[in-house]
């Protein structure tokens, strides 16, 4: 039930940081690369315990087909967090995005870690 509610929150942090994406002019040739500052941060192991960094550097990069459908599509940011765990906190899962528009549902790799001095990374990987 945790990653079920892990999977939701992560979602949300993601569709939340793809909201810089600018893929209506992107290109079969070429990538469309997108950096932003703000992510959501874990804070806790539990389900909904996430916070706002506003200094939390993200960046994507989108590729669509030249029937814009996607090619692939990858998300990593790196932030601070509050919360200190003992040993390094790494969490892995699979999730769908329902990105809606062009892109549409997204499936991919989701991964997170946080280290014991509080620094944050998230990554998420279509297939």
């Amino acid at each position: 039930m945790n990653r079920l509610f892990g999977s939701v929150v992560f979602l949300t942090v993601v569709a939340a940081a793809a909201s810089f994406i600018g893929t209506t002019t992107a290109s079969a040739k070429r990538a469309e690369p997108d950096r932003g500052q703000g992510c959501y941060v874990r804070t806790g192991d539990g389900p909904f315990d996430f916070a706002f960094d506003a200094t939390c550097e993200a960046k994507e990069v989108t590729k669509l087909n030249e029937d814009n459908t996607l090619d692939f599509f990858v998300y990593q940011d790196h932030g601070q967090t509050s919360w200190r765990p003992a040993t390094a906190y790494r969490e892995s899962f699979e999730q769908c995005i329902n990105f809606g528009g062009i892109i549409g549902v997204v499936c991919g790799t989701a991964k997170e870690t946080v280290t014991p001095s509080g620094e944050y990374k998230s990554s998420f990987k279509s297939y």
